[in-house]
């Protein structure tokens, strides 16, 4: 008769110990971490610091792993979370004897990104070198974006390049660096 045979004991207790770690792992939750989100609007080539940023909890693996050190690379807006792009190093240094100077420059340029300023004033258009040492960007009340950029310049282009940007004769050129 089949009444009298064992009862599956392996079984159960299989049973059991698969329930109670399916109900752990419920219960512990998604594995998380700690993140820096900016509090404030940054600047590009601000100095970086903890005080700018708070430590949210998020999903391990979700950013890299940054800190706030170094300089901004990009203007970073309140709100967002601290990656890669936005840290570097080393500030942009303006080379020596090089002259730095106020023009609109396009959205997309980054700090310490060289430029080509193409200079417009005589029959022949001029091309200078530059390299742009800090940005401020601005929103206008209609939804457009202005950035003026500040650029260094070598000093004997710095005033054919300041004559042509006062008088909106220079157009700037960037890479995809």
């Amino acid at each position: 008769m089949y009444w009298f045979a064992r009862p599956p004991w392996i079984r159960w207790a299989v049973s059991a110990c698969l329930l109670v770690a399916a109900f752990a792992l419920e219960v512990r939750g998604p594995l998380t971490t700690q993140h820096w989100f900016a509090t404030a609007d940054i600047a590009a080539g601000t100095p970086l610091s903890p005080d700018q940023f708070r430590a949210v909890r998020v999903p391990a693996g979700l950013f890299p792993v940054v800190e706030p050190h170094g300089f901004a690379r990009t203007e970073i807006y309140a709100g967002d979370p601290l990656i890669d792009g936005h840290v570097v190093d080393d500030p942009v240094r303006v080379p020596e004897g090089w002259w730095v100077l106020e023009i609109s420059v396009p959205a997309r340029l980054r700090v310490g990104q060289t430029v080509l300023l193409v200079v417009l004033d005589s029959d022949v258009p001029a091309t200078v070198n530059g390299v742009a040492v800090a940005l401020d960007a601005t929103d206008d009340p209609f939804g457009g974006r202005s950035v003026v950029g500040s650029i260094a310049v070598p000093s004997a282009e710095a005033a054919a390049v300041a004559v042509a940007a006062a008088t909106g004769n220079i157009t700037v050129l960037t890479a995809n660096d």
